[in-house]
């Protein structure tokens, strides 16, 4: 029985057209179904639980519409099984953003009521952080050319630094809530991928978000106006706001992308590149704590 067979008989889906693999993405194995009624994705995950989690957190999201939809099959579970591995199917949301042309307030209201739904759900699995500090940190440490890199004490001082933070886990988090984690069209913002939720500080979500949707290119005081929209946009919705943590978690985003990326991909001209590149945006971000902390 081919692809196509298996999705009809599970799913109840008789007008498929064609079956593409999706070649974007850089952890997720997916399938765009199109089909004459619309197209679905069909996108493996690691484990029933984490089917039942993502189907349960896209119910709730629906009320506001900031999720795809997960499609039960005609058993009424929210996942397949083919050759001993876990397919979700959703609704494609298609991703019409314009370059540079964020809505802030809109963006913090949606990452708010993202953490305030979701801490409604019942019987969600916390999923396990692929990129714990500390074990990546003692594999980049092992590299014999890493203490000759002009990034090696400043890293170093940063990993010591974030290892000792201790902040609260006050909510469930999204956990890989970049902006390869967002879809935009005219009129709404949607969250995709929720593979790593798990109990955390709200704040490591936001310093995603927002590292990775600001425009860098701009002055500081830009850059400082679009995550005060930001706030302002978050906080209409979801109260737990503290700049000092934020601050924190902007460091422990940035030192978590770097010592990964060192651990995954070694020492290179192209990490080193990174990795500089990184630090820029660890100090520049200092800035933009001073005007909120003066606002």
């Amino acid at each position: 029985m081919n692809l196509k067979e298996i999705v009809r008989n599970e799913y109840g889906i008789s007008s498929i057209e064609e079956i593409n693999k999706i070649e974007s993405g850089i952890s997720s194995n997916a399938k765009r179904i199109v089909t004459a009624d619309g197209n679905y994705i069909l996108r493996k995950v690691k484990s029933v639980e984490q089917a039942i989690t993502e189907y349960k957190i896209s119910q709730e999201l629906r009320h506001d519409n900031l999720s795809s939809i997960i499609i039960l099959n005609q058993d009424n579970a929210p996942y397949i099984k083919l050759n001993n591995e876990v397919y979700n199917l959703q609704t494609e949301i298609p991703n019409l953003l314009e370059k540079d042309n964020i809505n802030f307030f809109e963006l913090g209201k949606t990452i708010a009521i993202f953490h305030s739904r979701v801490q409604k759900i019942e019987g969600l699995f916390s999923q396990e952080d692929r990129f714990p500090l500390e074990r990546m940190w003692d594999q980049v440490k092992l590299n014999p050319n890493f203490d000759a890199t002009e990034y090696s004490g400043k890293l170093t001082k940063l990993v010591e630094q974030c290892l000792r933070y201790n902040h609260k886990d006050n909510c469930y988090i999204h956990g890989d809530l970049g902006k390869w984690n967002l879809l935009f069209d005219k009129s709404n913002i949607y969250i995709i991928d929720f593979g790593e939720v798990r109990r955390g500080n709200n704040h490591f979500d936001i310093s995603a978000v927002l590292s990775s949707t600001i425009n860098w290119s701009l002055g500081d005081e830009q850059l400082f106006l679009q995550v005060r929209q930001f706030k302002k946009g978050y906080v209409s919705n979801f109260q737990q706001w503290n700049n000092a943590i934020l601050r924190e978690s902007f460091h422990l985003w940035f030192t978590r992308g770097m010592v990964a990326l060192l651990a995954q991909q070694g020492i290179n001209e192209r990490t080193n590149h990174a990795i500089h590149f990184m630090m820029k945006k660890c100090t520049r971000i200092e800035t933009v704590f001073k005007h909120l902390s003066a606002n």
